[in-house]
């Protein structure tokens, strides 16, 4: 009968417990809900790199770094739509940044005219998922990124071989006081 007596108070008592949490979740949720959110939306060709091999010179050997399309958004809809208390400790960005490339020239007057046969590294994209959390709780993480970075190859051609090791070259050379 005492064995009985004790079972009854233990689901009793899980059943408050059950109902207490549910509750502080709903009260959780809603407080955070209700937070302010920075909404972004950025949209840019980002910047090109061009490292000749002497400035002075037009016909000079360069290599261009071109950084893409770079495209950085907020995303609001898992404070909606999730129903992971979690998601709401967090903004959600995402960044996705796409052709980008490196060629080089052998023609520093000539750098935007370059065929594929120029490139040493081919287009590629990065994609990036980045949490920040917005409220003050020390048992999550300040920041979660997640994302890819695709497998680069680098093209050497005879040309474009040449035209890297006239820029290393330059860029290795010690400076002298008369430069």
């Amino acid at each position: 009968r005492n064995k009985e007596l004790v079972e009854q108070l233990t689901t009793v008592t899980n059943l408050g417990l059950e109902e207490v949490q549910k509750r502080i979740e709903a009260e959780l949720k809603y407080a955070l809900e209700d937070q302010p959110a920075m909404s972004l939306d950025l949209d840019i060709n980002s910047l090109t790199v061009v490292v000749p091999v002497d400035v002075s010179k037009k016909n000079c050997p360069c290599i261009v770094f071109d950084t893409g399309h770079l495209m950085l958004s907020s995303d609001l809809t898992n404070r909606k739509e999730s129903s992971e208390v979690m998601d709401l400790f967090f903004d959600s960005y995402n960044l996705k940044i796409e052709r980008i490339h490196s060629y080089s020239s052998s023609d520093y007057s000539k750098w935007r005219t370059v065929t594929e046969e120029d490139y040493l590294l081919p287009n590629f994209d990065i994609e990036v998922l980045a949490k920040i959390r917005r409220v003050p709780v020390t048992t999550v993480p300040n920041i979660v990124i997640r994302g890819q970075i695709p497998a680069l190859s680098i093209w050497l051609g005879t040309n474009n071989l040449c035209d890297v090791l006239a820029v290393v070259k330059e860029i290795a050379r010690p400076l002298t006081f008369d430069e």
